[in-house]
């Protein structure tokens, strides 16, 4: 509906920024061969590391394109503090994406993050230097029996969500955790437009 607004208001004059578009303002082109403004690609990058969605691909051809956006783009767009929170915003939906695969260190407020290993391998922490049972996913524990992390992970969890407002996505049955904001909740994993009182689902926002 935008789009058919600005044919209607004037036609644009260069290559249309698939963001707002219009015409490009110092624009920024992609191996794909779509222009951006340079602001709308930056704010695009920027926006990531809130939304969390990832990988960032281009919104050409009216966003059938989906080309990735290349990390050299950022690099060049961003400043170094904001491109450092790109970069760890896509390290944790990665990590976030892959719960069998990659672990928190077990510290309090260590901010850690290691990844499975052979069965009766005992880690180490490079941050805090805690050893970690590479079994259970606790502090090493030796002489005395794994726990059943997947049980007892599945019990805190539960403790916690009971206090919170916490349901699960009717897509994918991740739980959501709504803080504030409308009834209108877009799941980070599978995209799914859902009503938070009757996790009714929609096809589009």
């Amino acid at each position: 509906h935008a789009k058919d607004r600005h044919v209607l208001q004037r036609k644009p004059h260069g290559s249309v920024c698939p963001f707002c578009l219009d015409d490009t303002s110092l624009p920024v082109t992609l191996s794909c061969g779509h222009s951006w403004c340079k602001g709308c690609i930056s704010n695009y990058l920027l926006a990531s590391a809130e939304n969390r969605t990832f990988p960032l691909k281009c919104l050409g051809n009216e966003g059938r394109c989906g080309l990735p956006i290349p990390i050299i783009i950022a690099k060049e767009l961003l400043s170094s503090e904001q491109f450092a929170e790109v970069t760890r915003a896509s390290f944790l939906a990665y990590i976030h994406s892959r719960p069998s695969e990659f672990f928190y260190c077990p510290t309090p407020d260590c901010p850690q993050v290691y990844r499975t290993a052979a069965p009766d391998t005992i880690l180490q922490c490079p941050s805090c230097l805690v050893r970690i049972c590479g079994n259970c996913h606790i502090e090493s524990h030796e002489g005395t029996k794994c726990v059943d992390r997947e049980r007892e992970d599945r019990r805190l969890f539960e403790q916690w969500s009971s206090t919170r407002d916490v349901k699960n996505c009717p897509g994918c049955k991740t739980p959501i955790e709504r803080i504030a904001g409308c009834n209108h909740i877009t799941c980070v994993h599978c995209k799914t437009h859902i009503c938070w009182e009757c996790l009714a689902t929609f096809e589009q926002s």
